[in-house]
């Protein structure tokens, strides 16, 4: 099968910027679940994790009949069904059909959508695992791939199984889930791009009262026999990676220095923005005869993870939520990325109190719908088919997963990220961002002009106080790459101020630079903003800020 490499980057290099290390007394917990509710107290409660199973976590096909109260729908028990194929059952009439693929490891060279290879690398050496079982072995909702509309496999999480004494033990486990999901273009009957998703664990498998994930075929939603929190015994699914019947693919802390490697085949690949929880990452995107694959390797990292209750009779005077009824007890998350799960992190960490309940390592990579606005655009008006933006990692509790937003009167990149300030041990948690951005698609996005740049990196909390970091620059002409870490919590917003470098210190785009920018020193406090005025035949902006740029095709007066 004949290959074109497209791409190879590396997203962070040890050489450019040491990775803050966990105190020796910290204890990772990989089975960590949030605390139960009160007894006998009826609560609110909220989870800070990075999502482990919950009840889509199965491949589906499903359609959607239309509203019988659309005044209401949100109460009204929609019309969805589970189907085997897109023309068959109730989706070969609905008005609406989604997919979630769990893709199966590739049984060909010529095999479309499927995990190519699995591996793992330890001391320099790279080990292969072999495929052991899939989890659940036989789910009720498999549907097999369509090439006419477009549709992979949806199969199940992977178990993977490697015996090597150079691990410490007899035999160790791994569940590999790879999830393509999107919906069916009703008009042409054919799949949209996928979104992508994928979650590395170590495992062990344990026995319990668990039964596979049902969906409704009479109204809204799923059926999920456990529960994510303390207290239900055998039946807790929040620490599975996957469940078949009887069974739980249960997480264990990942062996030390480990990294996970993964090759998967996409055929219709989707231009987009990657975000994950990777450390010391390496990407490769190939061309082939059916699509594009992608190689991702890299460690877990370490997040922190919090959660709390409070009483249904505070909400109110707390959160500003006002319940429809007082004696029931529920909770929201788990949170991990997205401006939602960052304000709900602001609104709950001063009652959770600032310090994390238990430390994990994880490894997850997921991508962003391309229809997204940033900056007034989508990803498709600044890129070609199949490229990839950008991809921002971060080991904080919630982050920003999308591209960072432009901050117009400061002329900087802002990017947010939170956690609560201490470790479970005590320690100052240290954080860690990696941000990477296609050098075309960030002079589109955010309107620069073709010249070589320099940037200035600041880190800045929620109190306005300058935090002590070190960062990195540098660029290509295919790359332009952030790396800060050693800042401390609990919510600040990384900011990037990217100018037109001066003739004296112009940094070739043919070659890459690396400029180290900020030390290990507390940042100087932001600068008093200037004002400059700006012409372009007769029309005249002013344009306020601390380094002030005149937008792209006027001059400054």
């Amino acid at each position: 099968m004949k290959r074109t490499i497209r791409a190879l980057f590396l997203l962070l290099s040890l050489s450019l910027v040491a990775t803050p290390a966990i105190a020796q007394d910290e204890v990772l917990k990989a089975d960590w679940v949030m605390p139960g509710s009160p007894a006998g107290l009826p609560s609110q409660g909220v989870v800070f994790m990075e999502p482990t199973f919950y009840p889509n976590s199965t491949s589906y096909l499903t359609s959607f009949g239309l509203y019988k109260a659309p005044a209401d729908s949100i109460l009204e028990k929609r019309s969805e069904h589970i189907c085997k194929s897109v023309n068959t059952e109730s989706c070969a009439t609905d008005n609406s059909i989604s997919y979630n693929a769990y893709i199966p490891v590739c049984a060909t060279a010529k095999s479309r959508n499927c995990i190519e290879n699995f591996w793992l690398v330890l001391n320099g050496k790279k080990i292969q695992p072999k495929l052991d079982s899939y989890m659940p072995a036989v789910s009720p909702l498999h549907f097999n791939e369509d090439i006419v509309a477009n549709l992979p496999e949806g199969k199940s999480t992977s178990i993977w199984k490697i015996t090597d004494s150079e691990l410490g033990q007899s035999e160790q486990l791994f569940s590999v889930s790879t999830v393509f999901s999107g919906g069916i273009e009703m008009s042409l009957r054919k799949s949209s791009k996928p979104s992508i998703s994928i979650v590395i664990d170590q495992i062990e498998k344990i026995s319990g009262n668990y039964t596979i994930p049902q969906a409704s075929n009479t109204g809204n939603g799923w059926t999920i026999d456990g529960c994510l929190s303390e207290g239900c015994g055998d039946k807790n699914v929040g620490f599975c990676a996957a469940v078949d019947n009887n069974r739980c693919a249960k997480r264990v802390n990942n062996i030390e220095g480990i990294r996970y490697g993964i090759k998967i085949r996409i055929t219709d690949p989707p231009i987009t923005w990657i975000h994950g929880r990777l450390l010391n990452a390496e990407f490769k995107s190939e061309n082939y005869s059916d699509g594009v694959t992608w190689s991702i390797e890299a460690e877990p990292i370490a997040l922190p993870v919090i959660s709390g209750w409070i009483p249904n009779s505070e909400v109110l005077q707390k959160l500003n939520l006002t319940l429809t009824a007082q004696n029931a007890t529920s909770w929201t998350g788990p949170f991990s990325s997205g401006e939602g799960a960052i304000q709900q992190f602001n609104k709950w960490i001063p009652y959770l109190g600032d310090k994390a309940q238990a430390l994990q390592k994880r490894w997850s990579v997921g991508t962003i719908f391309s229809g997204q606005i940033f900056n007034g655009k989508t990803l498709e008006q600044c890129l070609s088919s199949n490229e990839v933006a950008g991809v921002v990692m971060s080991n904080a509790t919630v982050y920003q997963g999308e591209p960072p937003a432009w901050n117009a009167s400061d002329s900087t990149l802002d990017y947010k990220v939170a956690a609560p300030h201490y470790t479970p041990g005590g320690n100052e948690f240290l954080g860690v961002y990696q941000l990477k951005i296609n050098n075309k698609f960030a002079r589109c996005i955010y309107g620069l002009q073709e010249v070589p740049l320099v940037a200035t990196v600041s880190i800045v909390g929620n109190d306005g106080v300058a935090k002590v970091a070190t960062s990195s620059f540098s660029m290509n002409s295919n790359w332009i790459d952030f790396n800060v870490s050693g800042f401390t919590f609990s919510a600040p917003t990384i900011k990037v101020q990217l100018m037109e470098a001066k003739k004296e210190n112009t940094i070739e785009t043919k070659v890459e630079a690396q400029l180290p920018l900020v030390s290990s020193q507390v940042l100087p406090k932001v600068s008093q903003k200037k004002s400059i005025t700006c012409i372009k035949g007769k029309t005249t902006k002013k344009v306020t800020a601390i380094k002030p740029v005149c937008p792209k095709g006027y001059k400054k007066k």
